[in-house]
């Protein structure tokens, strides 16, 4: 028996195995080479966020958008900051492990921008200036001597309000003191009449915090009388507009229309963020900022608004779209799947990244539009 064995084995040739065995070699060969060449990762199921301080608008937003990607099975880990200038630090280091972060604009001076790229501008986050004094002051330079809050270290309050007090003559160093106060610290010396006036922004304040401050008797908001003029100085800022009575009607607050000046915050990402969970990010974004509110209209946000971060064509036409992948009738994850192949493209746009539900829903081929470019 074992001679038998022996016999045929020798008998089989070369050539036979070669034809036998050949195709499937091949065959193999090409779908490593394809899977490594075209076909992108899946999509990771934990995304890391930097934001703000506990009870600041950028940590409230940031708790939204947890609760937004863990119904479509992303968790969302969510690491507290000083504010927009730590984001952006912290979404530039490498080692950091950071995927995103809220940054406002105007803060990227000395800071590299080149390994991060914006997913649109989210919301507008105007700086308030609480202050003391008999008379209203209409200009920044009527601050000069005087002791101001200007906020923290790696606060986007702190370079926005350098920024603007050196334009009016006021520097670091100079004869008015500027004091790395923020939050919480800085109302209690306003209160308390250790400081003159404090700079505060939604990155590092709390909102109820400053709603304190606008109650309190002989505390004033400033009116940005001149905010036109900033707004063509540095195209970073808009000017917004609080009409008189918008805080409380039966108190008449404010008691006139008060103008300020605010940059509009962007969702950062790093330039190697899956683009599944970019179009996951984007839906997010317009649920959490898309509604109206006292300085914006409904459907403001998010925009393709570009400042200091690149924004991609794909992300562009993300936010001009007016639905996304989460639209899919066969779900995130079924969409997120078409989006990992390389060599899939349908405009890069929302729903579209599934389009063989693009094509169902319009009554058109069952087929995914494949082309042969990739992002």
């Amino acid at each position: 028996m074992v001679a038998q064995l022996r016999a045929r084995l020798v008998a089989i040739s070369w050539r036979d195995l070669i034809t036998t065995l050949g195709p499937v070699l091949v065959l193999s060969i090409a779908g490593i080479w394809f899977a490594v060449r075209f076909v992108r990762p899946a999509p990771p199921d934990t995304v890391t966020m930097t934001s703000g301080p506990d009870g600041s608008m950028f940590r409230i937003a940031a708790d939204k958008y947890r609760s937004i990607l863990a119904r479509n099975g992303v968790m969302l880990k969510i690491l507290p900051s000083q504010g927009s200038l730590e984001n952006l630090q912290r979404l530039n280091d490498r080692s950091s492990k950071v995927d995103i972060g809220f940054v406002q604009g105007g803060i990227s001076g000395g800071v590299q921008t080149d390994r991060v790229m914006s997913l649109g501008s989210v919301f507008y986050e105007p700086l308030a200036i609480f202050y003391r004094s008999e008379k209203p002051l209409t200009r920044l330079s009527q601050f000069i001597g005087k002791r101001l809050a200007i906020g923290e270290e790696g606060t986007g309050a702190r370079v926005l309000a350098s920024t603007l007090l050196e334009a009016n003559g006021i520097k670091l160093g100079g004869k008015t003191p500027l004091l790395d106060l923020g939050g919480e610290d800085a109302a209690r010396a306003l209160r308390e009449q250790k400081i003159d006036a404090v700079f505060l922004m939604g990155d590092s304040a709390k909102p109820a915090l400053m709603r304190q401050l606008l109650r309190m008797p002989g505390i004033r908001l400033f009116n940005f009388v001149q905010a036109e003029a900033y707004t063509r100085r540095f195209r970073y800022l808009t000017r917004l507009e609080l009409p008189m009575g918008a805080l409380d009607l039966g108190k008449n607050s404010p008691a006139q229309n008060l103008y300020l000046i605010a940059p509009t915050v962007e969702l950062v990402a790093r330039d190697n963020l899956h683009p599944a969970i970019s179009d996951l990010l984007i839906e997010a974004a317009r649920e959490v900022h898309g509604g109206a509110n006292l300085l914006q209209h409904a459907g403001e946000f998010p925009a393709p608004l570009e400042h200091e971060s690149v924004m991609t064509p794909c992300v562009i036409t993300n936010l001009e779209r007016a639905s996304s992948t989460v639209c899919c009738p066969f779900g995130w994850r079924v969409s997120r799947i078409v989006r990992s192949c390389y060599w899939y493209r349908s405009s890069c746009s929302s729903c579209r990244a599934c389009g063989w539900c693009h094509g169902f829903i319009n009554g058109g081929s069952k087929r995914a539009s494949i082309v042969g470019t990739g992002h």
